[in-house]
């Protein structure tokens, strides 16, 4: 069977240059002559796409094969967008990893790591021997894409840029960021602060996008008082290190995860400024350690490791029972978890 490699030697050009050419990428500056030559080449060598191989599966019901309907012989692959590092720093994405590795022990299903979208569409033959892929985190459109004319079912795991007619399991992030800012607001907080990720050009944070709802129509803070960091528990503690040599700084943060208010503790601590009599914080993830903070950490509980279950759970029904058509969306509840490190506003 000719390969991509094969292609793209005859055609003179890069295995990425073939693959995007014969997938159609209108994005790709290739030339209408080499566009030509590598379908031509492609022709000549009878070569067929992995989704043309998965849609004639699809059609003659090839697609039911041994490793979809022998329960136990079930092989998925699993796609992160974040590295090993990130995980170290954001249990969030480990945590939901474990519960995808939980659930797939529990159903005797294979789990093997795909370390690139890349990887995919090297000749290698994994297409035969994947059921099913299953990703955590966020993708741009354009990888999205790919993956989803990789043509095999797929659960996308707190992703981002929902599709029409795909998979995907997300907490509600509106919802718990509302919860957080009320209670603070309850709690007669009038200059709230927020901390959120850097790096977000995909689509933005709604953590951010609550917040903002609820700056412009509570006044609870200005632009300075929104913040970015993408070094986690460094960031969060250098971040609050400016924020206390200000004369009028938020009497409250919410901040995006654990790990950033564990940050933000720190320096308040170093500094002097006492929790919650001076400045209240709530974070997000509720982390094993937030618990054990000191002061303990008033936080967003995110049932991370249901969410890899549930992702593994409609993967199986894609795979076994042709799933849904029309994609779900399915949607795990959050909790506040209130601790030590909120109270009432500091009185003027």
């Amino acid at each position: 069977m000719a390969t991509l490699k094969d292609i793209a030697e005859k055609a003179g050009v890069s295995i990425t240059t073939v693959s995007r050419v014969l997938n159609y990428d209108d994005t790709l500056g290739a030339s209408e002559e080499t566009r030509r030559k590598i379908f031509e080449i492609a022709a000549e060598l009878d070569y067929k796409t992995i989704k043309q191989r998965n849609q004639n599966k699809r059609d003659s019901k090839i697609f039911s094969n041994p490793f979809v309907k022998e329960k136990g012989n079930l092989r998925i692959g699993v796609l992160q967008s974040s590295a090993a590092e990130g995980e170290l720093q954001d249990p969030y994405y480990l945590s939901i990893r474990m519960g995808i590795e939980k659930e797939c022990a529990k159903q005797n299903v294979i789990l093997e790591k795909i370390v690139t979208i890349e990887s995919l569409y090297e000749p290698k033959g994994k297409e035969q021997t994947f059921s099913g892929i299953i990703t955590i985190g966020k993708f741009s459109q354009e990888d999205t894409k790919k993956l989803e004319e990789y043509f095999l079912p797929i659960v996308f795991v707190d992703g981002n840029c929902k599709n029409r007619g795909m998979d995907y399991v997300s907490i509600d992030l509106e919802k718990a960021t509302q919860e957080a800012l009320l209670y603070l607001m309850e709690l007669g907080h009038k200059h709230i602060g927020f901390i959120g990720f850097e790096g977000h050009v995909h689509c933005s944070d709604k953590r951010e996008i609550t917040f903002r709802r609820f700056m412009e129509k509570y006044k609870i803070a200005t632009e300075e008082d929104i913040y970015a960091t993408s070094a986690m528990a460094a960031g969060g503690y250098k971040i609050m290190k400016k924020v206390i040599q200000k004369t009028n700084p938020p009497t409250a943060f919410f901040t995006a995860n654990d790990s950033i208010a564990i940050g933000v503790l720190k320096a308040l601590h170093e500094n002097k400024i006492a929790i919650p009599r001076q400045m209240s914080i709530i974070g997000f993830d509720d982390i094993p350690n937030a618990k054990y903070t000191v002061p303990s950490l008033t936080t967003i509980k995110a049932y991370t490791e249901h969410m890899g279950e549930t992702g593994v759970k409609l993967l199986l029904d894609q795979i076994y029972n042709e799933g849904c058509t029309v994609g779900r969306w399915v949607t795990i509840p959050t909790k506040l978890i209130i601790r030590e490190s909120t109270g009432p506003a500091p009185s003027l």
